[in-house]
């Protein structure tokens, strides 16, 4: 999948981030959590159609353990 033309928005002032996309009225916003405990993902997908959550996948990256 590839998506254009989203805002990137940062979440204070440790790195923490995240992006929005919107097309066909879903929204796609990625969570990038650089200042993660041993419990919160690297990454985290979640889609959403209005007020409805679709889709919600978390993921890790290959160097850090589960």
């Amino acid at each position: 999948m590839i998506l254009f033309n989203g805002e990137e928005f940062y979440n204070g002032k440790l790195g923490d981030k995240h992006f929005i996309f919107s097309d066909l009225g879903y929204t796609f916003t990625i969570y990038v959590n650089k200042t993660k405990s041993n419990k919160t993902p690297s990454f985290n997908l979640v889609l959403s159609r209005g007020n409805t959550i679709v889709f919600n996948e978390a993921s890790y990256s290959k160097r850090e353990k589960k």
